[in-house]
């Protein structure tokens, strides 16, 4: 069972690295918090103060004044990243009659470090009832409330921080000018290659014949198109396999349970992560007898042009994974 200290730790490293974003934000000038931040904080003030806020802004497009609210406690909260007195004193004027009518208590949840002190118009604190000492809340208000709830509200907030938190983060960060930002899934995937080959002189000098750039072309993009990871098994079966010849035909193979053993897997796990190069048509699964009429599974790579530029390759001492795993096709010509 985790225990109420490792929560209380992780919430608040969590927090904290949500007022970093929030400065960073502020810096670039991005201040308004979209409607998944308001969601995320109307569940947090739900949850650790017994409230039933709903997000106000998804009846309008914009509520004047106020973004959440639970009429049964009478309770509207503002949230914002911006912590000056202008910006109170801005949130209360556009508060109406209408809502004060529904709403008694009226209070700022700064998503950041608020003032020491506030200069709230005399006249606003009347219309509004709000006290800057209670009234004004940020992140450090929340970390003390939380530190005192009990485990069952503890494992409740865990729950939300570990489904909701990571959102949050990706949606505050800001976006360089191609789209990108820090936590992008893209930071993370390969980019498609694309450097074809240009030439096949030393391929052509290989096999005494010209050989058709066109097809091995399409042989690059094909393999460009599947993931590094995947490549590495077409590696595999090259390098540990066997060639097969028949006449002018090439084609590498590998025994599915030689496979298996190198990779440390059992042979079910190794066919379900066959199954996308085989829906790729760039391996085949054969299904052979051996002498005594047992199985004898292989996997071959099927593409005729593969055959050839690993061959080529292994012939010549030269490296199947630069080949196809980094996609340098330089080594087949002179360019």
């Amino acid at each position: 069972m985790i225990t109420r200290g490792t929560i209380i730790g992780k919430i608040i490293d969590d927090l904290a690295r949500l007022l970093s974003q929030i400065e960073l934000r502020n810096k670039v000038g991005l201040l308004d918090l979209t409607k998944v931040s308001e969601d995320f904080f109307k569940e947090l003030l739900n949850i650790v103060y017994d409230l039933n806020l709903t997000n106000l802004n998804g009846d309008r497009i914009n509520e004047p004044g106020i973004d959440l609210g639970d009429l049964s406690k009478n309770t509207a909260y503002q949230i914002t990243s911006t912590k000056t007195s202008d910006k109170i004193n801005n949130t209360l004027e556009k508060v109406t009659k209408e809502q004060l009518g529904k709403y008694y208590i009226i209070k700022i949840l700064i998503i950041g470090t608020k003032q020491s002190k506030y200069s709230i118009k005399k006249n606003l604190i009347t219309k509004t009832k709000l006290n800057p000492e209670k009234n004004i809340l940020d992140i450090n208000d929340l970390t003390r409330d939380i530190s005192t709830l009990n485990i069952d509200k503890l494992e409740t907030l865990h729950t939300f921080f570990s489904r909701s938190f990571r959102e949050l983060i990706i949606e505050l960060e800001p976006m360089d000018v191609d789209g990108d930002f820090e936590s992008s899934i893209y930071r993370y995937v390969e980019q498609i290659p694309n450097h074809p080959p240009k030439d096949l002189q030393k391929m052509d000098d290989y096999y005494g014949e010209p050989n058709d750039l066109i097809e091995y072309t399409n042989v690059y993009n094909k393999l460009a198109s599947i993931p590094k990871s995947q490549r590495e098994y077409i590696c595999l079966i090259a390098e540990r396999g066997k060639l097969k010849t028949r006449g002018l035909t090439y084609m590498h193979e590998i025994a599915c349970t030689k496979l298996a053993g190198i990779l440390g897997i059992e042979e079910r796990t190794l066919f379900n992560r066959m199954a996308y190069l085989e829906d790729e048509s760039v391996v085949y699964f054969s299904e052979d007898t051996d002498g005594h009429d047992r199985p004898n599974y292989k996997y071959q790579i099927s593409s005729e042009y593969l055959n050839y530029i690993i061959t080529f390759l292994k012939e010549n001492g030269l490296s199947v994974r630069k080949t196809i795993v980094a996609m340098d096709f330089s080594v087949l010509g002179n360019v």
